[in-house]
């Protein structure tokens, strides 16, 4: 099963790639670190922590949105609260 996600994500960051959505130039360098950032949440998010989920996902979205295309001018979400996630 984890191939087969490996496999998708990598193909969909090629598709991104291909497409200018994302100035990576390795497709499954993309996809590793990608995964590997949304894997390890579970290392260091606190429920009793400052951001929601709702607010990591923003961050880690614009994260890679604004990081894989290269865009200036995009603004990074800001947690809810105004406050750093709580970390182990």
């Amino acid at each position: 099963l984890e191939k087969v996600y490996d496999e998708h994500l990598t193909d969909i960051f090629a598709r991104g790639i291909a497409q200018g959505h994302f100035a990576a130039s390795d497709p499954r360098v993309a996809a590793l670190g990608y995964s590997g950032m949304v894997s390890w949440v579970y290392r260091w998010y606190s429920p009793k922590g400052s951001m929601t989920p709702e607010d990591i996902a923003d961050q880690f979205l614009s994260l890679v949105v604004r990081t894989g295309s290269g865009k200036k001018g995009r603004k990074t979400p800001k947690p809810t609260n105004g406050k750093r996630a709580a970390v182990s």
